[in-house]
């Protein structure tokens, strides 16, 4: 079994991917970057990671995400997935992954696309936080104009059968939605809701 991170240098200029093998804890620079990047997602043969450039906008050294590269573990050659997206999740049948809709993190889209980085979709246009297992896709999204106004869903792969799991969690920011669970915040405390039954408890 494989561990696989990122190790940059101070300014982030240069970055690369290191491979840990488990059983003998050798790691292993699998491919280097002169540019700052990060791993988004693996699976057996594949890693996608983002690319981020500085904000030239901004004097505080920030970063901004050019584009979503997806590196083959066979030969090592990278190839252009999707630009402007993160929080990246690999379905069965589809890549989904968040854009922000301007320059700020908030309000985001959830999209979805093929695995061969076509047909690019808009699940919902308002979402704050999202999960996929066994073929559906679950997460919270709100109207565009109130963040802590919130609606869980679920839906198909492909966006067809959304159904609402839960009505309008009003004033929290939700942390995290799994196909079992809802995790929000208000005000320093936190708060679980079970989807099925709609029990919340706090989080202590």
């Amino acid at each position: 079994m494989y561990v696989y991170y990122i190790r940059k240098n101070e300014e982030r200029t240069y970055s690369s991917i290191v491979r840990i093998d488990l059983a003998t804890k050798k790691s292993t620079i699998i491919k280097s970057f002169n540019e700052h990047v990060s791993i988004e997602a693996i699976n057996e043969n594949e890693i996608y990671y983002n690319v981020y450039v500085k904000n030239r906008n901004r004097s505080d050294g920030s970063y901004i995400i050019t584009e979503l590269m997806v590196l083959n573990l066979s030969n090592l050659k990278s190839e252009f997935a999707v630009s402007n997206a993160f929080n990246v999740k690999l379905g069965k049948n589809k890549i989904f992954y968040m854009r922000p809709i301007s320059s700020s993190l908030t309000p985001i889209t959830l999209c979805s696309m093929s695995y061969s980085y076509k047909d690019n979709k808009v699940i919902d246009k308002y979402v704050n936080a999202y999960s996929v297992a066994n073929g559906r896709v679950y997460y919270a999204a709100f109207d565009g104009i109130n963040i802590t106004k919130n609606i869980v869903y679920v839906c198909n792969e492909d966006g067809t059968g959304k159904k609402a799991l839960t009505g309008v969690i009003n004033n929290v920011f939700i942390e995290k939605v799994t196909p079992d669970e809802v995790t929000y915040s208000d005000d320093c405390k936190y708060y679980k809701m079970n989807l099925k039954t709609k029990k919340v408890i706090e989080i202590k």
